[in-house]
């Protein structure tokens, strides 16, 4: 899955998957305390979903450079290539 969207669109995406992971976190751990009888801590379940955001976040390949896109990826430990968009002459 390449992720190669820009600014806001790429940030709205971020804050569905965190939204996605959460939800999916939670609803694995019911399953496990309704099937398994196994019960994980708050701390266990929180590092889980955060690793699923990062491995889903590093998928995010290319952003716009613009300050507020850079600030955010080092905020979220991606690193994606930034690039500028160029004005191009016709002629």
């Amino acid at each position: 899955m390449n992720l190669a969207y820009v600014g806001t669109s790429m940030r709205n995406l971020a804050s569905k998957a965190t939204f996605n992971i959460a939800i999916y976190t939670i609803w694995k751990e019911r399953n496990r305390r309704i099937f398994k009888g196994e019960m994980t801590s708050l701390d266990k379940l929180k590092k889980e979903a955060e690793w699923e955001l990062k491995i889903t976040l590093s998928k995010i390949k290319r952003m716009k450079k613009t300050q507020k896109n850079m600030e955010w990826a080092a905020s979220k430990g991606v690193t994606p290539e930034f690039y500028q968009k160029t004005r191009r002459l016709v002629n």
